[in-house]
């Protein structure tokens, strides 16, 4: 007859390797399904100096529509920097909703 003591250490035993098992297929799966990032060195250096170069209509229409958004003349803002945000639309509109609340987080 099988005791307790036999039937546990199996019983745990069983999980364990289960989840290891589990691990391994997770591993695996994202090594297969991510994309791959290959980036020649030409094409970075394009992207590089692409994003140094901000054209002065690009600068008209954001600080248009910046205006635009706060309700004031183009005069009356001060625009420091233009970066491309890494944030998603969804963050942004939250980000927003916030400040006109009085309630922004960072």
């Amino acid at each position: 007859m099988i005791s307790a003591w036999t039937v546990l250490i199996i019983g745990i035993g069983t999980v364990f390797l289960g989840l290891i098992f589990i691990i391994v297929l997770i591993v695996l799966l994202r090594s297969l399904l991510s994309p791959k990032k290959v980036r020649s060195a030409e094409s970075s250096q394009a992207v590089k100096t692409n994003s140094t170069e901000i054209s002065s209509e690009l600068v008209a229409v954001i600080s248009a529509a910046i205006a635009a958004m706060m309700n004031t003349s183009v005069h009356n803002i001060y625009i420091a920097s233009i970066q491309k945000a890494d944030t998603p639309a969804w963050a942004l509109a939250e980000r927003f909703s916030r400040k006109s609340k009085g309630t922004l987080l960072r």
